[in-house]
């Protein structure tokens, strides 16, 4: 009992230094500059289609999938994102689209769960054999949310925008205003 008491008291006073003295040299690298990989692909893009993936049921009761591409689109809008119909994002290099897909969950009738991703997914070139264009996500953000089943619209609401305003700094890092 002694023995198994000391070599966790070991292990957790291992895993302290590692927080004290590694871990902060990683987290110094996490400065809104580290953040330019993450906008470089997103550097020249002339707009994003919206695309919203099918919802699942537990998610119908709160939103639909016009409402939430109405919410992002609005948003990409105030913000100057040119907003692509179908058939301008098929005569745009890449056929940049905005992917929005949400899992939502209902627990004991009043609670909810969700999981929200927004990517930017384009067609990219692999730079090695057989160099196929193939379909990849450039750019990628999540969030996770939950609550009463009451507020749960305006909730997923703000996670989505959330999201979107995060994808809109990164873009107009790269593509100031003129």
């Amino acid at each position: 009992m002694k023995k198994a008491l000391y070599t966790t008291a070991s292990f957790l006073c291992f895993c302290l230094l590692v927080g004290l003295f590694i871990w902060p040299g990683y987290t110094s690298d996490l400065s809104s500059d580290s953040r330019a990989i993450f906008r470089e692909p997103l550097c020249g893009l002339k707009g994003v289609y919206v695309l919203v993936e099918n919802l699942p049921d537990d998610a119908k009761e709160f939103t639909t999938r016009e409402e939430i591409a109405t919410w992002v689109e609005l948003r990409l809008r105030t913000t100057g994102i040119p907003v692509l119909t179908l058939e301008e994002h098929w005569n745009v290099i890449g056929w940049p689209t905005l992917y929005v897909s949400m899992n939502a969950r209902k627990h004991d009738g009043n609670r909810f769960t969700c999981n929200i991703n927004l990517e930017l997914n384009e067609q990219v070139r692999l730079t090695r054999p057989p160099y196929k264009t193939v379909t990849g996500t450039t750019w990628a953000d999540g969030a996770l949310g939950g609550g009463s089943a009451l507020g749960s619209r305006e909730h997923v609401k703000d996670l989505i925008l959330e999201l979107v305003d995060n994808f809109a700094n990164d873009y107009l890092a790269v593509n100031p205003k003129k």
